[in-house]
């Protein structure tokens, strides 16, 4: 996306399997709570900023992340309940 470049900083979900210690290991709880950091570097001016989001769990509605401070792009992150992926909304306006 022009004006930013993102990158997941941190990620941690009890439901999929993940590297510990080089090795690959799966907790296998699909009803643990789960978590990312997204941060966001932009091009104009070299501002960054880290977006968190907590979502699964006990959540059974949607989650959004706080929006960015930045304007252009301005970013969220949200869950939907059921899904197993994040999205990554973005304004150019």
């Amino acid at each position: 996306m022009p004006g930013a470049t993102f990158t997941v900083v941190s990620l941690s979900d009890p439901s999929i399997p993940q590297l510990v210690n080089g090795q690959c290991a799966d907790s296998n709880n699909p009803y643990g709570q789960a978590s990312i950091q997204v941060r966001v570097d932009y091009t104009n001016g070299g501002a960054q900023e880290t977006l968190s989001l907590n979502y699964k769990g006990s959540f059974s509605y949607e989650q959004t992340s706080a929006p960015s401070t930045h304007l252009h792009p301005k970013v969220w992150l949200v869950w939907q309940p059921g899904h197993d992926y994040i999205i990554l909304l973005a304004s150019l306006s």
